[in-house]
């Protein structure tokens, strides 16, 4: 043991810090995590004020048949276990791969690695906790990306094919 790790989980970290980190860096600048939110809370005044006037009641099973949605953690223990049982999931394949990894085992522990970066979409403050809220985390191409003007600056969006027959009701806020 170092420092509370055992010998596969510093290989794996190691992996993690040497291979895939420089890996994500170059992938987040091609393909950046965006989210689309949605709250669970139906009256929120801090809601009215931040969003607007109007607000869409929507069908969770049909959202969820085109979408996975991440349920939001804003307990700093939540997201420790969270990280942790991420984490805990992939050291084994992490610590077994070595430079004469075959590239099924790399794209395998790939996978895992970004399954933790878009979980990280799912983390929110602790502050936003009313709003009970779940999430579509999504990577995608830089050339997917478009902008609206918002006041002074540039807000990046990403459009996605929503299914309309969603949309149970609309609400007008007070």
């Amino acid at each position: 043991r170092i420092s509370g790790f055992e010998l596969p989980e510093i290989k794996s970290l190691n992996f993690i810090v040497s291979s895939l980190g420089k890996l994500f860096d170059s992938q987040y600048e091609a393909s950046p995590l965006f989210t689309c939110s949605f709250s669970r809370s139906r009256n929120l005044l801090s809601q009215w004020r931040a969003y607007g006037n109007f607000a869409l009641e929507l069908d969770k099973a049909t959202i969820e048949s085109d979408f996975d949605l991440y349920e939001c953690l804003y307990e700093s223990n939540d997201k420790e276990l969270e990280a942790r049982r991420l984490i805990d999931a992939i050291h084994h394949r992490l610590a077994n791969l070595s430079d004469g990894s075959s590239d099924d085992e790399v794209d395998a522990a790939l996978d895992k690695y970004f399954e933790i970066v878009y979980s990280v979409g799912k983390f929110k403050n602790t502050h936003f906790s009313a709003e009970k809220e779940v999430r579509i985390v999504r990577g995608v191409g830089a050339d997917s990306i478009s902008y609206r003007a918002k006041s002074d600056y540039l807000v990046p969006y990403v459009e996605a094919p929503f299914n309309i027959s969603a949309v149970k009701a609309i609400h007008i806020g007070p």
